[in-house]
C-alpha cells in the first residue's frame, strides 16, 4: 500500500494520494459534523427508496470513503430505517469507493474495531472496499438513468 502524504504530487489521473496510517481519521470531526446534517435526508431517502425484490440484498455505497470514520454514522442511519422496512433476515452490503492509493487497511480496521462502526450488532450487514475513482461511475449512473428513464423519488 502506497502510505504517501497529503502533500505527494498528483499520480497520473491528477489526483493526489490521501495521508496514510489513520492520519485522515484523525482529523475527520469537522468533517463529520457537517455530514451530520445530511443525516435526516439520507434517513428521508432510506424511508422512500424502492427495496427491490425480497430475496434480493440491499446495496449502500459510500463513494469517497477514505479511512471510513465520516461514513459511520450515516451508514448505521440508513441501516437502521432500511432494518425497519425489512427487517433483519435480509442482508445489506455495504460497498466502500475511493482511489486505489486510499489506505483501506485503516477502512477495514476503522469498520472492525471502531464503537461507532455500523457493523457492531448488526446482523446480516457486510462491508466491502473498491479501489477506483468514483467520478468515472457517477457519471457513468447518470448517463444510465437518464437513457433508462429512472426517476429517483424525491425527496422532500
Amino acid at each position: 500500500m502506497n502510505q504517501t502524504s497529503s502533500s505527494d504530487p498528483p499520480d497520473a489521473t491528477g489526483h493526489a494520494t490521501m495521508e496514510g496510517r489513520g492520519a485522515y481519521n484523525q482529523y475527520s470531526l469537522r468533517p463529520a459534523a457537517a455530514g451530520a446534517l445530511a443525516v435526516p435526508l439520507l434517513e428521508q431517502a432510506a424511508r422512500a427508496i424502492d427495496l427491490g425484490p425480497e430475496d434480493r440484498p440491499l446495496q449502500i455505497v459510500d463513494y469517497g470513503s477514505s479511512q471510513g470514520r465520516n461514513s459511520l454514522r450515516p451508514i448505521r442511519a440508513a441501516i437502521t430505517v432500511l432494518r425497519k422496512r425489512c427487517g433483519e433476515g435480509r442482508p445489506i452490503r455495504v460497498t466502500h469507493t475511493d482511489l486505489p492509493d486510499n489506505d483501506f487497511s485503516t477502512l477495514f480496521h476503522t469498520l472492525n474495531e471502531d464503537a461507532d462502526s455500523y457493523l457492531r450488532n448488526q446482523p446480516n450487514v457486510f462491508a466491502d472496499a473498491i479501489g477506483r475513482s468514483f467520478f468515472v461511475r457517477a457519471c457513468w449512473l447518470r448517463r444510465w438513468f437518464r437513457w433508462g428513464g429512472v426517476r429517483m423519488p424525491p425527496i422532500g
